[in-house]
């Protein structure tokens, strides 16, 4: 059986790109619906449910913290510029797709 569980870097690489993909539309404070739709159902399905959750929770992290860091005054203001710096930062991977597949 294949290993159900997403290590931290994957969790924090795949947030990063969906938060990636979410800076460039009309950036609505991002919720399940924004996760569930850039993941593909193949790539989830094999993980945990609670994994959608844990990725909404660990993006809005990441909103806060890009708010933060570079003194923004809402989670509109954030560019994909900012996001890439932020990545950057904290050595994380962005994968810039619509839907991230095995």
């Amino acid at each position: 059986m294949k290993n159900q569980y997403l290590t931290k870097k994957q969790k924090n690489d795949i947030a990063i790109s969906i938060l990636y993909d979410w800076s460039f539309g009309n950036r609505d404070y991002p919720s399940i619906s924004t996760v569930a739709s850039r993941i593909s159902i193949d790539f989830i399905s094999k993980f945990h449910l609670n994994y959608v959750y844990k990725l909404l929770a660990r993006l809005r992290t990441m909103i806060n913290d890009i708010e933060d860091e570079y003194v923004l005054t809402g989670f509109r203001n954030i560019h994909p510029t900012f996001v890439e710096y932020y990545a950057k930062e904290h050595g994380f991977h962005i994968s810039p797709m619509k839907v991230i597949t095995q």
